[in-house]
């Protein structure tokens, strides 16, 4: 058997010109590479030419004893490809067995050594038996899923929803008659896809190109049950033409970190998360997980059908959820046995469901489906998003599988709220401060790594030192070297573009958000925010202050309705400990800070100075008209709340209210402390970012405010 000409090529090789650069010549090369390792097999027909076995898929031609190409076949249908024998041929019996794989079975895997034929993905078969919870998510239109519907709704986006139409949503899809063909064609023919093998819930083995994917697809059509039941679920599209057709519904692209925070001008290397294109064969089945990051998902099924088992992210099931993934016999658990309740819902053509922050889900696909869907981080999910990144790193995911460039954005998402915080006074979301408090936190314990590292370095080079003293090894603790390396990935995420100092933006909005809350420094984000006066559970006393009722507003009016303390020109905003006017020995203490003794105060106290009188308004001073929050996922409008802010001007150290004298952006404080500013009513004020080094020598960056109390001659550290 011999083709002609000089050299061997198989007929059924693909006819295309190789690409010249980039990604598709790799995927070229590794086609070709992989014709080539899997061998030869020659036609017994009247052909009588050499294939590859790759191009015709054929696994072990040893295992055949005659075989014919397509195109033989096709002209003679009476040709029928034949397999040798086993050697020893058994009793045969009519009636049906299941195959089973003893190399599973020696794995301790009971489930895919009896599944019939080692086909059926593990766990499908007890589906239609399992207890489920009753399913009560809500049935919305797409016109009431939006952000007034997130800010009225203490509940929205913590439990699934369905949406049986997609109008309303403001979302663009593409046709209903788009194929998986047409997707390969506009994602390009040999881009790489990560195809998942079902059975044993892995990537499959073979390196797959988007047009081979598109071939198999096609092939599986009418015949479920043909070779493996395969499932692409990790198809991100950004950049392609088919992501021109795609637009996300309007809520999520209200939502979405990446577009409220990540800079416009680097949008190229912002993560690509929020266009998927899932295509899946009839019987694929995705076990238990939750998406990277504990991110929201929207999901609409285009053709198809999808049944989601669901359950909530209750502590306890997180918990089970990381023992689970920690177990040696994973894949033979059913994770819904470990949780509480399990939930059932089902997807049909034109179906849109929206997915909380860490819902754990697996997926079964009863029919051939199309979806297109996306993943989302948002400020209204931050501390279960936050619990999972834990639960990733103690369960050793592969970066990989990780949400991209997460810490990067965390510090983007940081930098936007605190620049909102800074120049709007508009009222935020209870549950939404509370989550940024968490991401606050969250960043200062990150950057409290690098004040530590500075310390490791210090025991490191000295220890360099001693070694090439006395010519001996480096005694050098694994403790240190751990706390180094973090370090160093901590700043390597730190987006220097808009952060020069990133340890004083974390704990200024921290501050920020206790101002907001009216909570003191022992405040730990889990509880809600103490009363005014009260106890809260970490011990702490809530605030003490007075709302600014009777506040100046803008207008120079008073405000009636009482309104989110905020900073005048004569006291800087504070922490809600109040100092009792005239008391030096009663000032606010904070957490790891003590207030500075002032040199006046063994003098007599001095009475707290008049307020001076509102001035009516003049035809010098007109009414400031209102302005649009800052703040584009909340929508709310700062009129009539009083607004009064205290900024330092770098270059002159002048301290000026509203934003006079030039505020400094955030990420810019150094260790420097501006020059006090003395204001009509006497009383100095510094704004900045403070270093306070203590007697060992440590050194921690503070974000504060640095002020003269009114009346007091004291001196209070906020941090």
């Amino acid at each position: 058997m011999t083709n002609s000409g000089d050299e061997i090529s198989c007929p059924a090789c693909k006819v295309y010109t190789p690409p010249t650069s980039g990604y598709k010549r790799k995927a070229a090369e590794m086609e070709a590479e992989e014709r080539d390792a899997k061998g030869w097999i020659g036609c017994e027909g009247p052909c009588e030419k050499w294939h590859h076995c790759y191009c015709v898929g054929v696994e072990d031609p040893a295992v055949l004893d005659k075989w014919y190409c397509p195109t033989c076949i096709a002209a003679n249908p009476a040709l029928v490809i034949t397999h040798k024998p086993p050697p020893s041929v058994p009793r045969k019996s009519s009636r049906s067995k299941r195959a089973i794989d003893y190399a599973a079975l020696n794995d301790g895997d009971t489930v895919m050594a009896v599944s019939p034929l080692c086909m059926t993905p593990r766990h499908v078969e007890r589906l239609p038996d399992l207890e489920l919870a009753p399913n009560t998510f809500p049935h919305m239109k797409g016109e009431d899923v939006n952000m007034d519907w997130v800010r009225r709704d203490p509940t929205a986006l913590t439990q699934p929803i369905i949406v049986d139409e997609p109008a309303g949503l403001e979302m663009t899809m593409p046709s209903t008659d788009i194929t998986v063909d047409d997707v390969a064609r506009l994602v390009g023919p040999y881009r790489p896809v990560e195809v998942i093998d079902c059975v044993p819930q892995e990537l499959s083995k073979r390196g797959w190109t988007m047009q081979e994917w598109a071939d198999h697809y096609a092939r599986r059509e009418g015949a479920p049950e043909s070779d493996r039941t395969l499932n692409v679920i990790s198809l991100e599209v950004s950049g392609t033409k088919l992501a021109e057709q795609i637009v996300p519904p309007k809520l999520v692209r209200e939502l979405d970190w990446v577009n409220l925070a990540w800079p416009e001008n680097k949008r190229d290397k912002a993560p690509k998360v929020q266009l998927y294109c899932l295509m899946s064969t009839a019987g694929s089945f995705t076990d238990w997980h939750i998406d990277f990051a504990a991110s929201s998902v929207y999901y609409h099924v285009l053709r198809g059908l999808k049944v989601f088992y669901l359950a909530r992210p209750t502590t306890a099931n997180l918990a089970a959820y990381e023992k689970w993934n920690n177990m040696e016999n994973q894949t033979t658990v059913w994770f819904g046995d470990m949780v509480d309740e399990v939930y059932k819902v089902e997807l049909q053509a034109g179906n849109t469901l929206l997915i909380p922050s860490g819902w754990m889900h697996a997926v079964h696909t009863p029919t051939e489906s199309l979806v297109f869907g996306g993943n989302f981080l948002h400020s209204f999910g931050i501390p279960t998003q936050l619990e999972l990144v834990g639960i990733e790193y103690r369960t050793h995911v592969p970066s990989k599988f990780k949400f991209p460039q997460f810490q990067r954005l965390l510090w983007y998402v940081a930098w936007y709220y605190n620049e909102g915080l800074k120049k709007d006074n508009a009222p935020l979301e209870d549950r939404l401060l509370r989550g940024l408090y968490k991401l606050a936190q969250y960043l200062v314990e990150r950057v409290r790594r690098i004040e530590r590292a500075k310390h490791a370095q210090r025991r490191i080079g000295e220890a360099h030192e001693t070694s090439k003293a006395y010519k001996l090894k480096p005694d050098i603790s694994e403790a240190d070297r751990r706390l180094v390396s973090s370090a160093d990935a901590v700043k390597k995420n730190i987006p220097s573009d808009k952060i020069r100092d990133a340890p004083a933006l974390a704990r200024e909005l921290r501050w920020r958000i206790r101002v907001r809350l009216e909570v003191d420094s022992d405040w730990n984000g889990d509880d809600a925010p103490p009363p005014p006066g009260e106890k809260n559970k970490s011990g702490g006393v809530g605030s003490t202050k007075t709302p600014a009722a009777c506040a100046p507003s803008r207008n120079g009016s008073t405000s009636s309705k009482p309104s989110t303390p905020v900073a005048s020109s004569a006291t800087l905003p504070a922490l809600p400990l109040e100092t009792p006017t005239g008391s030096t020995a009663s000032l606010a203490k904070f957490r790891n800070f003590t207030p500075r003794p002032s040199s006046s105060s063994a003098a007599p106290p001095a009475a707290a100075p008049a307020p001076r009188p509102t001035p009516p308004p003049s035809s010098e001073t007109q009414p400031s008209q209102p302005q649009p929050s800052v703040f584009n996922h909340s929508g709310a409008s700062t009129t009539g709340i009083p607004h009064v802010s205290v900024q330092a001007d770098r270059a002159t150290g002048a301290v000026s209210p509203n934003g006079g004298g030039g505020e400094a952006a955030v990420g810019e404080f150094d260790s420097r402390v501006a020059a006090p500013a003395t204001h009509s009513n006497g009383a100095s004020a510094i704004a900045g970012a403070v270093k306070a080094e203590d007697q060992s020598g440590m050194v921690e960056g503070v974000s504060g405010m640095l002020g003269t109390m009114p009346g007091t001659g004291g001196t209070a550290v906020c941090s």
